[in-house]
């Protein structure tokens, strides 16, 4: 018996190559998939509910009568320097051992 030897070793080289970077690219991937796609969706609704709740503080410090005026610019920079103090303690507990 002689061996069986491929039509195209073109082919069968092409199809190597693709078994071998999905073994090597996609296979370790998938199991950080869930953790990718939660880690994603908890930073878009954590962005929106800092936007929303930086809106409705602007809104309630707007209805003093102290920021009305010439002093309506210090209701931004109040929420703006309590955006960035949370975005400052989010960023400190990002972990660094991964």
């Amino acid at each position: 018996m002689a061996e069986e030897v491929s039509e195209n070793p073109v082919n069968e080289v092409v199809n190597l190559v693709k078994a071998y970077a999905m073994q090597e690219t996609v296979e370790p991937l998938k199991p950080i998939g869930k953790f990718v796609a939660f880690g994603a969706a908890g930073g878009i609704l954590m962005g929106l509910g800092i936007l929303l709740m930086s809106l409705a503080m602007l809104r309630g410090i707007q209805t003093i009568d102290f920021f009305d005026g010439n002093f309506s610019l210090l209701a931004y920079l109040a929420v703006g320097l309590t955006v960035l103090a949370i975005a400052g303690l989010l960023a400190s507990r990002i972990k660094k051992d991964l």
